[in-house]
């Protein structure tokens, strides 16, 4: 039996046309903080929800790629009834400080069928999927984060954000050796987002041992990598595996001849 406070109260606009009047309901809330919800004209059931920029809000019902890329029961009812069978209400506008203390004093009020969760602004009992999640922020923010920002976003809410010079120092310290000047410099250099060139970086890569010229005997062309490991990559092959051409000398694939920076 429906809540029969629903009928007691005051709304301060009411679109009856939600499909028709979506335009005027996304330009005279622009801006706006309050407290609305939504009435199925078929089986009463309702949905109180509240927000500080309720335009932006409200356009997300009228995302059908937002409105069935969640779990919401609100959007699921919108999806399988259409705007003509809801009634849209703005119950109160308010203070953006105060639009979740008023929409808990309407859920508490109207114990409203829809709303899966009944502590307002809480995302408690709820779970999105992780595909879900990924879009819903696309949706929000039009953009995808990429892998590089997330490691900085994580590395950021834990609370340490370690310098290349730091991280490697801490690596070296586990076991037991130094960093050379030189080295302290270059990862300075890369930390300034400075970057050497060829020449440097075979320099750099070579006093290591590690520099790899690659010759293809049938072309004349000479490749260079700063690492075994970019020429593994390169070649789509294991480290292991360069390693041993350069110690026997053979040739991989019949046309390179692979060997270190002399």
């Amino acid at each position: 039996m429906k809540n029969s406070n629903s009928n007691e109260i005051v709304t301060v606009v009411t679109y009856d046309d939600v499909g028709a009047q979506m335009k005027a309901i996304l330009k005279e809330n622009r801006g706006k903080a309050a407290v609305y919800r939504w009435i199925n004209k078929v089986n009463g059931k309702e949905y109180v929800g509240s927000s500080v920029n309720l335009r932006r809000r409200l356009s997300t019902y009228f995302s059908h790629k937002y409105l069935s890329s969640n779990k919401f029961i609100i959007s699921k009812a919108l999806l399988k009834y259409g705007y003509a069978g809801f009634r849209l209400e703005i119950i109160e506008y308010c203070l953006p400080q105060n639009v979740i203390q008023r929409e808990q004093y309407y859920i508490n009020l109207l114990k409203p069928e829809y709303n899966i969760l009944k502590v307002a602004g809480s995302m408690l009992g709820f779970k999105h999927s992780e595909s879900t999640r990924e879009r819903l922020s696309n949706l929000y923010t039009g953009r995808k984060i990429s892998e590089q920002v997330r490691e900085k976003m994580s590395e950021s809410q834990k609370g340490r954000v370690h310098t290349l010079e730091a991280k490697a120092k801490m690596r070296i310290s586990k076991i037991g050796l130094k960093l050379s000047e030189k080295h302290k410099a270059n990862l300075r250099a890369a930390a300034l987002g400075k970057k050497h060139d060829e020449s440097t970086k075979l320099k750099i890569s070579g006093s290591k041992g590690t520099a790899i010229i690659v010759h293809n005997i049938k072309t004349g062309e000479i490749q260079n990598f700063v690492s075994m490991r970019e020429a593994s990559r390169h070649f789509n092959i294991s480290d292991h595996t360069i390693a041993r051409y350069i110690k026997l000398g053979t040739i991989y694939k019949d046309k390179y001849k692979i060997s270190k920076l002399a």
